[in-house]
């Protein structure tokens, strides 16, 4: 009997044991994943304010460039203009049929030259937001003859802070420009939305379609430059892009989704 009761009492120590090493084991594998896990969580925070600082340096250098055309090299092309226009009013032929032409040119060498500055840096996004700099986008685009450009919108502002706003905006503006210079578009309309959850960008072109799929394969392609800052300014808004079509498919639509 005493021996049973021994073998007993061994087989149940032997059993809690067992349980508690289980117990334990599971306990650790927990921990160490609950330590991958937020290892990984530090990783990518890591990674948020490395591409945060990197596309912040890239901005202010955009609006050094910005300025320094539209403050130095605008007012010198300007002096020149205002110097051949007033040999041009003396009314000597001779200097009218020379230098018309070079007046000319420089008048749309200003105006190009202000139209880059806005591109580069776009000043009105810090002053008054992304609405009133896509508004600004919108009027450089539709000055040229190739393409038309139209907004539609509910809100004058957006939810989001500035940066946050130059990030949508290079978003928009590179989905923009690739519309135009690659898929040939002559007709683009923006519609944009900003409700409690989310904002809701729309982008309708008539030019060249364009898939989930070939968005995912130029990506991984090398010297695919624009596309590549699309999605770094997509994964720090932690926004959604996709391409599709209208039912008849004459026109792309590109949706743009980014929480508040």
């Amino acid at each position: 009997m005493k021996i049973e009761n021994t073998i007993i009492a061994i087989t149940f120590v032997t059993l809690i044991l067992i349980i508690a090493i289980i117990f334990f084991v599971i306990f650790q594998q927990r921990r160490f994943i609950s330590i991958e896990r937020e290892k990984r969580i530090l990783e990518i925070n890591q990674e948020k304010i490395f591409s945060e600082a990197i596309i912040m340096s890239q901005e202010i250098e955009r609006k050094n460039i910005g300025e320094k055309l539209h403050e130095d090299v605008a007012p010198l092309l300007f002096l020149s203009l205002m110097d051949i226009n007033s040999l041009l009013e003396i009314n000597n032929f001779a200097y009218y049929k020379q230098l018309q032409p070079t007046s000319i040119n420089l008048l749309d060498a200003i105006n190009k030259i202000r139209n880059i500055s806005h591109l580069i840096h776009p000043a009105a996004i810090n002053s008054f937001g992304f609405i009133h700099g896509i508004l600004d986008f919108s009027s450089i685009i539709n000055k040229s003859q190739g393409c038309k450009m139209s907004i539609n919108r509910i809100n004058d502002e957006l939810s989001l802070d500035k940066f946050r706003q130059i990030m949508l905006f290079r978003i928009v503006q590179e989905l923009t420009m690739n519309s135009i210079i690659h898929g040939s578009a002559k007709k683009i309309n923006v519609n944009i939305e900003d409700n409690k959850s989310n904002i809701s960008i729309i982008i309708s072109h008539n030019g060249m379609m364009y898939s989930n799929e070939d968005y995912k394969i130029n990506l991984r392609q090398n010297g695919s430059l624009g596309l590549k800052n699309i999605q770094q300014r997509l994964d720090l808004l932690e926004g959604k892009l996709s391409f599709g079509s209208n039912d008849i498919k004459t026109m792309q639509i590109i949706t743009l989704i980014i929480p508040n």
